[in-house]
């Protein structure tokens, strides 16, 4: 090949990089989205069950959590945890913001959004795990290593 070509190869091979560290940034992107949709969808579940005149009341939010606000937190984690590798380390994260969540209707919501974002950190950090792996054996199989 002529200095050239290895030039031109080498760029078509950092565009194809690009490419892929931006679908990685939208898949990541996604994760948080989808976790962030349930939480959402679940805080307006608990919203329109509770608001009066368009509110929530600090005494209706203090209140301790009913056995029907107990299930729909548990449906959402488990619809979160639908796509989610359970490592020790989520399931200790999980447990401690559940446990917050049976104090009040309030920390209820905010174990809610706390779940939402460590479940999904979760995903993005076993999505880089698999990045990592596959740019590795890429970049060896590139540089003539599996050759």
């Amino acid at each position: 090949m002529t200095n050239e070509e290895i030039l031109n190869a080498e760029k078509e091979r950092v565009k194809q990089l690009v490419a892929k560290d931006q679908l990685n940034a939208d898949k990541i992107d996604s994760i948080y989205q989808q976790a962030m949709t349930v939480a959402s969808a679940t805080t307006k579940v608990f919203f329109d069950k509770y608001q009066q005149d368009g509110q929530l009341s600090l005494s209706d939010v203090s209140q301790s959590p009913t056995q029907w606000d107990i299930e729909q937190y548990q449906k959402a984690i488990n619809q979160m945890m639908a796509t989610a590798s359970v490592t020790s380390d989520l399931r200790k994260q999980l447990n401690v913001l559940y446990q917050q969540a049976l104090l009040t209707r309030r920390s209820l919501l905010g174990s809610l959004l706390g779940s939402a974002v460590v479940i999904a950190t979760a995903n993005v950090k076993e999505l880089g795990h698999k990045v990592i792996k596959s740019d590795y054996q890429e970049g060896y199989n590139h540089f003539g290593g599996g050759s």
